[in-house]
């Protein structure tokens, strides 16, 4: 539950750094790194060892990408390491029309 709770404040900040920036062109994106066994998991949290399916080399992709390329219609969003870069630039005109990619608290 911590860690929900760490993610979208995470996320959010990372909305209001993007919005504030952007002018500046600073991006900044909310990052899940995938369900890589991270060093040290078998032993702080053995039952989630099962579920850690992705390889830990697989964010470095995305991660490498990202500030090469830029990407101002991705900035303040959630991204994760195993979406296809490629794809999210196709997409891009409907992400950014319709506003995804966003955590948002509609009252």
């Amino acid at each position: 539950m911590s860690c929900d709770i760490a993610k979208l404040a995470q996320t959010r900040l990372t909305e209001v750094l993007a919005g504030q920036c952007k002018d500046e062109g600073f991006v900044a994106v909310a990052f899940h790194p995938g369900t890589a066994a991270m060093p040290g998991i078998k032993e702080m949290a053995p039952a989630i060892v099962p579920f850690t399916k992705d390889d830990v080399r697989l964010s470095s992709g995305i991660c490498v990408r990202l500030p090469k390329n830029r990407p101002q219609s991705l900035s303040g969003r959630c991204l994760a390491a195993a979406w296809d870069v490629e794809e999210l630039e196709r997409r891009k005109e409907g992400i950014v029309r319709e506003d995804k990619l966003k955590s948002k608290m509609v009252v």
